[in-house]
């Protein structure tokens, strides 16, 4: 797909459909030509409610747990868009309105959907979520140079002081056979970050421990798994939860414990 994301692997839907999918119908467009498939938007039919009434939404399968949403398009081309948009329009007694959440602005997805938002649909665009991203250097030395004269004191001040008192490391788990425990680490330090400032945390719920259970052994087996760890004398007291993906590093969850916040 000319839009190439983590979120849009097989494993990712997959696994998301698995956790998540009861309650939901499953409606997946394809265009194709001839056996091939040209396009396709994974979609599904979720039913909420509002202000006491049942609403019945089409929105991309992956909702709310994935960072952004495309269609899978090999080729950009405004045309096979609209027929997947036609489609759903004909299938409208189902559903109530269509949702396209997370859509990346500089996207193809999101620039065919204004080129084709006159006619037939008329699409309202709001920007919800801003998603910071940096390009990074080539070593850590150029990186470093890149920071402002203040933060880069201040990190060498922190890292003097935190030597002073404890042997500090970092670990990357992406060993397969240590992914269960390195996962259950990291819900355990995401939970107390969260807990300590009276919220529940994004693994309050077991199903979705349970889901991302399964992305990171699926993902470390692809080589995309980046689990973080800074120990403090060998106990982790911080983590990020990331994925590595065509030249990319999605920055998803982090971790630490409150009590060495400071």
């Amino acid at each position: 797909s000319v839009d190439n994301h983590v979120f849009l692997t097989w494993e990712w839907l997959s696994y998301w459909w698995k956790h998540f999918g009861d309650n939901r119908e499953f409606i997946l467009i394809t265009v194709n030509n001839g056996g091939k498939i040209l396009a396709a938007a994974p979609l599904m039919s979720s039913q909420y409610k509002l202000f006491g009434l049942k609403l019945r939404k089409i929105e991309f399968i992956g909702t709310p747990a994935s960072d952004y949403h495309t269609f899978l398009i090999n080729e950009q081309e405004p045309e096979y868009a609209r027929m997947m948009i036609q489609y759903a329009d004909k299938i409208a007694n189902e559903w109530d309105c269509i949702e396209l959440k997370e859509v990346p602005e500089n996207s193809k997805t999101a620039k065919i959907l204004r080129m084709i938002s006159k006619e037939p649909f008329e699409f309202k665009e709001k920007i919800v979520n801003p998603c910071p991203y940096i390009s990074l250097a080539d070593s850590f030395e150029d990186y470093f140079k890149r920071l402002g004269s203040n933060w880069r004191r201040n990190l060498r001040r922190w890292e003097r002081k935190i030597k002073q008192d404890h042997k500090i490391d970092f670990k990357i788990c992406n060993d397969i056979e240590a992914v269960n425990d390195g996962m259950k680490t990291f819900f355990d330090l995401h939970q107390k970050k969260w807990q300590s400032k009276k919220q529940l945390g994004a693994f309050s719920n077991q199903r979705f421990q349970d889901f991302h259970l399964d992305v990171a052994k699926a993902f470390a087996k692809r080589g995309w798994l980046t689990l973080n760890f800074l120990t403090l004398d060998d106990e982790p007291v911080a983590a990020g939860y990331a994925f590595k993906y065509a030249q990319k590093l999605f920055c998803y969850l982090s971790g630490f414990d409150p009590q060495y916040s400071k």
